[in-house]
């Protein structure tokens, strides 16, 4: 942030620093993205700087919103932004970073933080790693709060995300349809309630399409029906919390931990549980930010959500 030459607020407002341990507050296909398209997201970044600020946000599965909103409360968007004197400092470049951040999240040989693909990239993995939670999910406050140890900051840059069409919930993702896609095709089944815990059963046919329901990165697959999940997909979506797709008949050929899809992109086939209960078809469905049991929240009211949505489901390659 450019900050007001004041001692007190230059030793409260810290850019970016590594706070990787602090418990504080914590060519793809057409994107229909809570809050619009990327464009849409990005409508406030000038229009020479949209193209670095989209490529980040998928490269590093975020929201647009969120990077745009840091670059905004940091320096206003100004690429040649200089901070005032600090310890360690003073914070350079458009996102604003130290010389010791710039360092560990800078990965492109010579940049400077004057360079906004390099300082955007950076500062997207400084959010990654701040933010990062176990089991694979993502928490943007927590991020936020590691990328300058301040809540009124965090406060701040949520404030402007939502302007631009992010909106944040500790609860849960946006309850928002427009970045999101309905899971399955044709109209399946389900409830607000799971036999166990709040994931929901949608019942369909087998070999019904399933379809990444955010933009997601793939934490991991599994191809085999061994196990309780049997043929099984996990996202970490750029909301942060994880997708878990089980019971699948097939999963597409390309599909690879570490990709990035898209909402409405193919992942594969609804299947069957296999138990000798006779239950009947479905594909198990759950949301969580931990991939706990017991951390999983219901999926129903977005389902119902994105199910009123018509979503073109990009065809993938098999």
């Amino acid at each position: 942030m450019i900050r007001i030459l004041a001692a007190t607020i230059g030793a409260l407002c810290l850019t970016p620093v590594l706070l990787l341990g602090s418990t504080g507050t914590p060519a793809a296909a057409p994107v229909i993205a809570a809050g619009g398209s990327d464009a849409q997201q990005l409508r406030e970044v000038p229009g020479p700087l949209q193209g670095v600020f989209a490529a980040a946000a998928r490269e590093f599965v975020l929201p647009p919103a969120l990077l745009a909103a840091v670059a905004s409360v940091e320096s206003g968007f100004r690429p040649g932004a200089v901070g005032p004197p600090v310890v360690g400092g003073p914070a350079l470049g458009m996102m604003q970073f130290l010389p010791s951040s710039w360092a560990l999240f800078n990965t492109v040989a010579d940049a400077t933080p004057f360079q906004p693909g390099p300082a955007v990239a950076a500062a997207a993995r400084h959010l990654l790693s701040s933010g990062a939670v176990d089991g694979g999910g993502w928490d943007p406050a927590r991020a936020l709060f590691g990328y300058n140890h301040s809540t009124a900051y965090v406060n701040k840059v949520l404030a402007q995300a939502a302007l631009y069409g992010y909106r944040y919930t500790r609860t849960g993702p946006p309850l928002d349809p427009d970045r999101y896609a309905f899971p399955l095709a044709g109209t399946p089944v389900f409830g607000p309630g799971h036999h166990d815990y709040p994931a929901t059963d949608l019942f369909t046919p087998i070999g019904t399409p399933v379809y990444a329901c955010v933009r997601a990165v793939v934490l991991r697959l599994s191809r085999t029906d061994t196990g309780k999940g049997g043929l099984s997909i996990t996202l970490r979506g750029e909301d942060g919390w994880r997708y878990y797709y089980a019971h699948l008949s097939r999963v597409i050929t390309n599909l690879v931990p570490g990709a990035v899809v898209e909402p409405g992109q193919l992942l594969g086939a609804s299947g069957d549980t296999g138990d000798a209960r006779g239950t009947p078809a479905h594909l198990h469905f759950g949301i969580s930010l931990t991939g706990n049991a017991q951390g999983q929240i219901a999926p129903y009211p977005y389902l119902q959500l994105w199910q009123r949505q018509t979503v073109p489901a990009a065809r993938t390659p098999t």
